[in-house]
């Protein structure tokens, strides 16, 4: 017999749809499950045909799309999606029941309890689910079921919960809050050891004891005084919240905690240390990190898993989830147009604009107005005959010039030429 079993008042090990508890039970475990559960919810799905070129051509209208938007008559996509990501997030795999009409046609999507699936081999290879409901179990096609998972070493059939990695912290953490919900519910302070100088009556005993829990538990009666009658000695023997470090115990695994799902503390609501800039890598690393991988595995499962049950080449692809920075980007487009590299038009397609007129010429400095009005500069009309009245008045002081100084050159030289004559 191990340590373990022999400890009787060891904490139990979470199993099964304790996983599914701990989301109730564990607060941190709840922010982090919440976070990652709605960001995978609110990613924005397109469906795509691969034509015989190789293009890729987006389908607004389609059974496979329709379905996926609306699965069932009660839960919307959004719903369905979140969760999707609660169950990757406590128990590592999530299965989706696709419901089939009289012809064989899909006709709707529902989600299974994770923890009740069973999976039966032949020869070591997956043979059908079997869904386990109160002692009994429904025999599921494989092809009835679109099975997403956590890629676990142990067993390639199975997801592996992040829960289970993180189980010790969280219910260190659970435990740890209900020691203290207990510690002002029962009065943790008067717990301790009654020595009676003589043997007590069972009658004495059960007194004593009735006398003590309605005057010194609860709330109310929280670190009264303890009252015993002569021969009775009282000696506390319980651990305060200093000896136990209570609140760094509760700080350290909530870091754990929140390490093991990949959510920064900041997103949790912790701002101890966080200013604007570390607040948008924190954004930029959950979503990158964090939330990308996870739609990536879901992108590829219902690929494999979903989308050939209606149609060869069909594909589903999501919009970025990464947030840009957006004065990088500015200034990063600006210094493509300057030198060349894209055209006013290639941006805007980047930017999801439509194109503009004039767009797909090269950048021209002149055009830089256009940054702020949103039109090419516009040419002006050119009056010749203006052009060279206004040339003229500009030239003709210098011409007057021109003509004294040439008049006043020529009546210098012509005197002196007569002086020279005359001797």
């Amino acid at each position: 017999m191990c340590i373990r079993d022999s400890l009787r008042s060891i904490a139990p090990e979470r199993k099964g749809e304790e996983f599914l508890k701990a989301y109730e039970q564990i607060s941190w475990v709840y922010a982090c499950v919440r976070l990652i559960a709605q960001s995978i919810a609110s990613a924005n799905w397109r469906l795509y045909r691969v034509n015989k070129k190789g293009e890729w051509e987006e389908i607004d209208d389609h059974p496979a799309l329709k379905l996926f938007n609306n699965p069932n008559q009660f839960m919307t996509r959004s719903e369905l999606f979140y969760l999707l990501g609660q169950n990757l997030e406590l128990v590592g795999e999530s299965f989706w029941l696709l419901v089939r009409d009289e012809r064989k046609k899909i006709v709707g999507i529902f989600p299974l309890n994770s923890t009740r699936m069973e999976l039966e081999l032949e020869n070591g290879l997956p043979k059908r689910w079997i869904y386990k409901t109160r002692g009994e179990g429904i025999p599921l096609e494989l092809d009835d079921v679109v099975h997403i998972k956590y890629p676990n070493p142990v067993n390639p059939y199975r997801g592996l919960s992040p829960l289970r990695a993180v189980a010790l912290a969280a219910d260190t953490d659970y435990y740890a809050s209900k020691w203290n919900l207990n510690f002002f519910y029962n009065a943790t302070a008067p717990v301790g050891v009654i020595k009676s100088e003589q043997k007590l009556s069972d009658e004495e005993y059960k007194r004593l004891k009735a006398q003590i829990e309605a005057m010194y538990s609860g709330v109310d009666n929280a670190h009264k005084a303890i009252l015993l009658e002569e021969g009775l000695d009282f000696k506390p023997i319980q651990l305060s919240h200093k000896d136990m470090e209570f609140l760094e115990l509760r700080r350290f695994t909530r870091t754990e905690i929140a390490a093991i799902f990949g959510v920064p503390l900041s997103k949790l609501g912790i701002s101890e240390e966080v200013n604007r800039a570390t607040a948008y890598v924190n954004d930029y690393t959950f979503a990158k990190n964090t939330i990308a991988p996870k739609l990536i595995l879901i992108r590829e499962a219902l690929n494999k898993y979903y989308l050939p049950k209606f149609e060869d080449n069909l594909y589903f692809d999501f919009d970025s989830i990464v947030p840009q920075d957006e004065e990088f980007l500015v200034e990063k487009y600006i210094n493509f147009v300057k030198n060349g590299i894209l055209t006013i038009n290639e941006v805007r397609d980047e930017l999801g604009y439509e194109p503009v007129e004039w767009g797909d010429k090269p950048f021209n400095p002149n055009m830089a107005i256009f940054y702020m009005s949103g039109k090419p500069p516009q040419k002006k009309s050119f009056d010749r005959l203006k052009y060279w009245e206004g040339l003229v008045q500009k030239r003709q002081g210098d011409e007057n010039f021109f003509k004294g100084w040439v008049a006043a050159r020529f009546a210098y030289q012509q005197r002196k030429v007569i002086e020279k004559l005359k001797q």
